[in-house]
């Protein structure tokens, strides 16, 4: 339910008084301009957030699925390393950066339509732009073209490798772009 989230990203922005936290988790720098929560995965345990845990039981099976991708050991599996809720408001951004330590990262939009920004994915190799000219190249492809796009829409769920460089233009539109963020690392067997 959109609205419940909605709901609960609203209230935390209101509680800290729309205060976000400093940085990233890959650096020290403050270089987003949106507000992002801190990690609410605490909280989800307590009963707080009973339509947060839904999704994440919608998401679990998906990022197990991606994972297998990865050929693991067959006695590992994914534990939810971080959750977050994110407000961009018009004009604000999310600048390039990784989830480092996290095999899979991912975004569920609560709010979100085609002028809220796409997210955009970065090729992981910086020689792409200048190997595969779009002159000789003009057809780009997953293989030749530095960026990713994916258009960001209401209850759309987007799983990414944590360790691939990602950011989110200006919201052009007046409306909140809102979104729940999700950090995945790798579980040890005992």
């Amino acid at each position: 339910d959109n609205n419940v989230l909605s709901s609960y990203i609203y209230d935390e922005y209101d509680r800290c008084g729309g205060v976000m936290r400093s940085h990233h988790s890959d650096t020290d720098e403050k270089k987003h301009t949106n507000w992002s929560s801190e990690n609410i995965n605490q909280d989800l345990n307590s009963g707080k957030y009973p339509e947060i845990v839904k999704l994440i039981d919608l998401i679990y099976p998906n990022a197990m699925k991606a994972f297998a991708e990865f050929s693991p050991k067959p006695e590992l599996s994914l534990g939810l390393g971080s959750v977050w809720f994110n407000i961009n408001k018009m004009g604000q951004h999310v600048a390039p950066h990784q989830h480092p330590g996290f095999v899979l990262a991912g975004v569920y939009y609560v709010k979100a339509n085609e002028k809220s920004a796409c997210l955009k994915f970065m090729h992981p190799d910086k020689a792409v732009s200048w190997a595969y000219d779009p002159i000789t190249f003009p057809k780009r492809t997953p293989y030749t073209n530095p960026l990713y796009s994916k258009t960001p829409k209401a209850g759309k769920f987007i799983l990414f490798p944590g360790n691939l460089q990602h950011y989110v233009d200006s919201n052009e539109d007046v409306e909140d772009r809102v979104s729940i963020a999700f950090n995945f690392s790798i579980r040890y067997p005992q």
